[in-house]
């Protein structure tokens, strides 16, 4: 039983000292999501743009 509490013990403190860099690693990644969907949003903005400003070829 003892080796069940100190396994617990030791348990909790990695967790302990582990949760912020967990923490900040999920959050750089989401933060890395976003940025890269409001890039893409931002391209297709941009295409559709151009796509706006060129003639038809229709036109004469």
């Amino acid at each position: 039983m003892k080796i069940v509490k100190a396994l617990l013990i030791v348990l909790a403190f990695i967790l302990l000292f582990f949760a912020p860099h967990l923490t900040h690693l999920f959050e750089r990644t989401q933060r890395q999501v976003v940025e890269n969907k409001a890039i893409e949003n931002g391209l297709e903005r941009m295409q559709k743009e151009q796509q706006a400003k060129m003639p038809s070829p229709s036109q004469p």
